[in-house]
């Protein structure tokens, strides 16, 4: 059903409740707007990698929308945020739409809804707060401030899991297992390794404040929704490598452009890339890495030794009591470190391009004694990270021309403004001056409106929400609620209780991720 006003489309939506047909009473016909249409949908399971958020949500809308639902790109323009990767499979349309908005950058997210036309939007431009003059206003009321659901400081935790490739060997080295030297040890094998402690993987949390947070200290912990993107961009700021060998063309495996490739030069005996990041830098944290690759070692035999074909993420820092009494010679002193080393075997791949992302978190035990608290923008990194592609041959073997390609090498990072800005979207400061009041028209929407003239002078506040009425005698009103939603004691105990029911269940699942 269409609702307009003086000709001007002000609702659409599907009747969910209506009289009998034979009932001669007729009665009423309940309706709810069409944006319900958006949860009565379920998407595929397709994959994107380095789409931009607008360009999904157009593929998404146009395939899987509700048929009473219409689609027009021009409302679904692109956003500039390129996402890595995004999946939501069998999610509801609402639910993936929901998830890319929150993936912009900025607290409000991304607005997305059905228009009253009944076409679909996603990522509409909001403009400045509306003037709204005093004289126009009816029953205007002046709330309690409600306290309930104040959050000043946001713990996102946004890292829980390892991923991606499965390590050829995983060697975690608390301090006194080595001599922390700093040297890699590469190792090359079929079956899995662990050496050292057991490898379980550390959780990274991120922490949001509002400016209030001195004044009222309410905290809120919450997992990174469902599809979020919080790792870097592929392709772009790739850092400079440290360390290259034996190959040609590096800038090839380092621009995002994975038609060019950096490749070994026949001369060379050790081809090689390695990135490094330092202790304590303020850098996005290195968690994994992403190589495309092809290797052909056809025809390529050796009587002599064995291939090193591998990508190894190590980690490693000091000890904090510093420099300890060498075990071998009392009168000298070493500085100790932790280590944690994943390597991961490159196959031949017959010189067929190849894939190979991995993240792997810092062990828990070295996260929590290396960074004792949650990270936060700006925070510097808490260990030295090396992140090396190598194709080491035997002795006697060189590589013919071409046959190993590197057309993207990179390290996997922890995106802490990405985090930041989903952090912040749980915080919710105290209103400051709830208010309430009636227009004799239909406000456009907004998410800002300054009532001027008021008394005590003009008053600025967000809009939580509108609610439009339209009588069959022609009188139209709209509702408007700032800073908080209405003061309905009903209203405030049915937020209450979801909210408490989702923190039980986000309770629950964080349990199960940390026993996993």
């Amino acid at each position: 059903m269409r609702l307009s006003v003086d000709g001007t489309p002000v609702f659409y939506g599907p009747v969910v409740e209506a009289p009998h047909p034979r009932d001669p009473r007729r009665g009423t016909v309940n309706l709810v707007g069409a944006a319900e249409l958006l949860d009565r949908r379920v998407i595929g399971n397709d994959a994107y990698k380095n789409v931009d958020v607008g360009a999904i949500a157009r593929d998404l809308v146009s395939r899987f929308r509700h048929p009473a639902l219409a689609f027009d790109p021009a409302f679904i323009p692109n956003t500039g945020k390129i996402l890595s990767e995004f999946t939501m499979p069998w999610r509801t349309l609402r639910q993936a739409l929901e998830s890319l908005g929150k993936s912009i950058d900025g607290d409000r997210g991304v607005p997305f809804g059905v228009l009253p036309s009944g076409v679909v939007f996603f990522g509409a431009q909001i403009g400045a707060a509306v003037p709204v003059s005093y004289a126009s206003v009816k029953d205007l009321q002046w709330l309690r401030v409600s306290g309930d659901e104040v959050v000043t400081q946001s713990y996102m935790i946004a890292l829980t899991q390892a991923a991606g490739a499965r390590a050829s060997t995983t060697a975690v080295w608390p301090i006194g297992y080595n001599d922390g030297d700093g040297g890699m040890v590469f190792r090359s094998g079929t079956a899995p390794v662990t050496l050292g402690l057991p490898y379980k993987p550390g959780t990274y949390t991120l922490l949001a404040e509002d400016p209030d947070w001195a004044h009222v200290q309410a905290e809120v912990a919450n997992l990174i929704p469902d599809g979020a993107d919080v790792i870097n961009t592929p392709g772009v700021n790739v850092p400079a490598p440290a360390v290259t060998a034996g190959l040609l063309n590096i800038a090839n495996a380092l621009d995002g452009d994975a038609t060019t490739a950096a490749e070994n030069d026949p001369e060379g005996g050790l081809y090689t890339i390695q990135f490094e990041q330092e202790r304590g830098v303020d850098e996005d944290p290195i968690i994994g890495f992403r190589l495309l690759y092809s290797l052909d070692q056809s025809g390529v035999t050796s009587t002599t030794g064995m291939w090193n074909n591998e990508v190894t993420l190590y980690y490693r820092y000091p000890n904090a009591a510093g420099p300890t009494p060498d075990p071998h010679d009392p009168t000298q002193t070493m500085l100790l470190h932790h280590s944690a080393q994943f390597d991961f075997d490159l196959e031949d791949t017959k010189g067929k391009f190849r894939e190979l992302i991995a993240v792997r978190p810092l062990p828990e035990t070295f996260l929590r004694e290396a960074m004792p608290g949650p990270f936060r923008l700006g925070s510097l990194t808490p260990v030295k990270t090396y992140v090396n592609v190598m194709v080491d041959p035997p002795a006697d073997q060189k590589l013919p021309a071409g046959a190993f390609k590197i057309y993207a090498f990179e390290p996997i990072r922890l995106d802490r403004q990405k985090v930041d800005t989903l952090a912040r979207k749980y915080l919710r400061p105290p209103a400051q001056q709830p208010t309430e009041f009636k227009l004799p028209y239909l406000l456009g929407i907004t998410p800002t409106v300054t009532l001027t003239g008021a008394p005590g002078g003009d008053l600025t506040g967000d809009v939580a929400e509108l609610e439009f009425e339209h009588s069959e005698k022609g009188l139209t009103t709209t509702t408007v609620k700032l800073e908080q939603p209405g003061a309905s004691e009903t209203a405030r105990i049915m937020r209450l209780v979801a909210r408490d029911r989702a923190r039980d269940a986000q309770t629950e699942l964080r349990g199960f991720l940390e026993r996993t």
